[in-house]
């Protein structure tokens, strides 16, 4: 069902420093080992900023059946600190990809769940687990990484332009209540210029 033991270790040299430790990140697959229950407290908390915005990301409220059924269609990323998820992202390649035709096409890969634990937001982790995302869909021959985010998140969607995605199209999915604005990268062009 998951992946064991594939493991990619992460210096972190942020000039933020918080109260834990961040000498060592490891970004990994998430295994059998790991708790869906506290994969799905971390989305919850994580996410609750979002949630007292008013806006209704799956990942405000779903329950562990919900992150099973996600984390089983998709390839799991967690962020682990001193034995810790602290962490995650789920990437599906254009063969996995459910919702609609853009994210269904088989050179675009799809990026979901992005997650870091409130406590530790702001110290580059989130950019770490899309660049991991990235060179992962990179492998897996995708041209494109996609995801989407909601409309009146704009600190969330000129995040993800600075890091080089651009407006695909608008998406209304049936389980939130806000319209959602999908972006897409171009991991051939950003490739070639380092990006």
């Amino acid at each position: 069902m998951f992946e064991i033991n594939r493991q990619t270790t992460v210096s972190m040299n942020e000039n933020k420093s918080t109260a834990a430790n961040l000498d060592q990140i490891i970004i990994r697959d998430l295994n059998q080992h790991d708790s869906l229950e506290q994969l799905t407290s971390l989305l919850n908390e994580a996410y609750g900023f979002l949630q007292r915005m008013g806006l209704k990301f799956l990942a405000t409220h779903q329950g562990v059946d919900i992150t099973r059924r996600r984390v089983e269609n998709a390839r799991c990323f967690v962020l682990e600190l001193n034995n810790e998820i602290v962490g995650t992202a789920c990437y599906y390649d254009g063969s996995h990809a459910k919702g609609f035709p853009y994210y269904q096409r088989p050179d675009v890969g799809t990026l979901s769940q992005l997650a870091v634990a409130p406590k530790l937001q702001g110290n580059g982790l989130a950019t770490r687990l899309v660049r991991h995302v990235e060179e992962q869909a990179r492998r897996d021959g995708c041209s494109y990484l996609a995801l989407d985010t909601a409309e009146p998140a704009h600190h969330l969607i000129d995040w993800y332009k600075r890091m080089g995605y651009e407006f695909v199209c608008y998406h209304q999915w049936p389980v939130t209540n806000y319209r959602s604005v999908v972006l897409a990268k171009d991991l051939e062009s950003s490739a070639q210029n380092g990006a």
